[in-house]
């Protein structure tokens, strides 16, 4: 009994260590990823080489430190008979390999059911490596992505196609408007389900179907209710992916033009997430930044733009900069996922929108006046717009009417939503006024430039 208890023992060690060091394993799938993924790499000869040898490099590094850690978990297993050899506590003829074996295998399985602990993000260990196999690598997505199109959206789409885009500078309502839209049958958007696989959401829906329709709060923690069939601001990683994150600076985030062959596969993605009879619709905060080029190319598309008090939109910005900062240093997770996202709203990986003249400013980020800036500098750019595709929405307006905001959005588009009448509701929230207070009534008076822009008719 001693050495089929010390077996059991340890095969629970050696599966225990396996599991503590487990994080070789992991990096060994990445590096497998990262190779294959320098190998579709469109670079130059002489860059792809360079990548391939780096990737290849710590795969191998990988390799081997797996395959040392495999050997040390043999060398526990053998222990026992080690033991029983030399020590000779078991007799030849009581000695049973099958006793053994199910010693062994008993002993292993209990690892397995200790938890491991739960991080902020609440994403599994096996849920991020997905992740992260998936969304680090962009050529291998959009090889994913030019098989997908290949398959489902072969042909070139109507430039005339009219879609919708909901932005805004972040906290100005823009989840809200997308949850009311999404609700009419004639729209189709990216949902948590197409997580992680981004760029090829039909392959994807065929062995993910999440069932679970258990809602809980975002986040944010602003009351916003979530599932895995919730809509949510995904479209910006296939503009990461397209452009390689050019666009990215170290602190910024660049104002850029898509040429017409990027706007087509732009289509062209649409259509894999909307059938030929639904109209496409997205929430994309980043999207000023590109938003003339795809004018140019689209000139029927629909961009709501959101807009809202300047001081509770920054005090709710300056609030979840606070919030993100901290669960990014809990979890890093966090700051991966928002990073692949491109959320660069708030939080550690906070990113100024550096349009033409515009700098960042030398406040601190944890001021009222640092976002009072980050909202001057976002709806100065949104008022140069001028066609009449483009409605700007009052967030009051949206709390307080929605019914009138989406009656207004439905004229524009040329539908008629057949969705219950939203009720309106009040949202307050009281701050205390910054310190410069000309930076204040600099942005007040943008805030009435726009809330003229809202009103219908102009």
């Amino acid at each position: 009994m001693i050495f089929y208890g010390l077996t059991l023992a340890s095969g629970f060690l050696a599966v225990w260590f396996l599991r503590v060091v487990r994080k070789p394993f992991y990096q060994l799938a990445q590096h497998t990823l990262a190779t294959l993924n320098s190998i579709l790499s469109p670079e130059e000869d002489e860059a792809k080489l360079q990548s391939l040898q780096k990737s290849a490099t710590g795969l191998l590094i990988w390799l081997l430190l797996i395959m040392l850690l495999l050997v040390t978990a043999a060398g526990i297993l053998y222990i026992p008979l080690l033991l029983k050899g030399t020590l000779g506590w078991v007799k030849p003829d009581v000695y049973n390999a099958l006793y053994w074996g199910l010693a062994v295998s008993a002993g292993a399985s209990v690892p397995f059911f200790i938890p491991l602990p739960q991080k902020a993000s609440g994403y599994s260990e096996l849920a991020q490596l997905l992740h992260r196999l998936i969304l680090n690598h962009y050529y291998l997505g959009l090889r994913l992505l030019k098989w997908e199109l290949k398959k489902h959206a072969p042909q070139p789409v109507n430039p005339q196609q009219p879609f919708v885009i909901v932005s805004g500078l972040a906290r100005a309502g823009t989840t809200s408007l997308m949850n009311l839209l999404v609700q009419e049958p004639c729209f189709t958007s990216l949902s948590y389900a197409q997580m992680p696989f981004l760029l090829s959401p039909r392959t994807w829906q065929k062995w993910y179907k999440p069932s679970s329709k258990k809602v809980k709060e975002r986040s944010h923690k602003d009351g916003i209710q979530i599932s895995y069939q919730s809509s949510e601001a995904l479209e910006e990683y296939f503009f990461k992916a397209l452009l390689n994150d050019a666009y990215l600076g170290k602190s910024t985030l660049k104002e850029h033009h898509l040429s017409p062959k990027e706007c087509a596969l732009y289509a062209r993605y649409q259509r894999l997430i909307a059938g030929p009879n639904q109209l496409y619709l997205a929430k994309n905060n980043n999207f000023l930044l590109r938003y003339r080029s795809v004018r140019k190319a689209f000139p029927n598309f629909l961009f709501a733009l959101l807009f809202r008090h300047p001081l509770y939109q920054a005090a709710s910005l300056l609030a979840m900069h606070k919030r993100y900062s901290q669960l990014q240093s809990q979890d890093p997770f966090v700051l991966e996922y928002m990073n692949w996202l491109g959320h660069h709203e708030f939080g550690q990986n906070h990113k100024w929108f550096a349009f033409s003249g515009h700098t960042p400013p030398a406040t601190p980020k944890d001021t009222l006046d640092y976002w009072l800036e980050v909202w001057i500098n976002y709806y100065q750019k949104a008022l140069e717009i001028e066609d009449a595709n483009t409605v700007f929405i009052n967030y009051h307006e949206l709390c307080q009417n929605p019914a009138a905001v989406l009656d207004n959005l439905s004229s524009k588009i040329g539908l008629e939503f057949s969705g219950e009448i939203a009720q309106g509701f009040s949202n307050k929230r009281k701050v205390e006024e910054p310190k410069q207070t000309e930076r204040l009534a600099k942005a007040l008076k943008i805030y009435e430039r726009l809330k003229l822009r809202a009103k219908p008719g102009t």
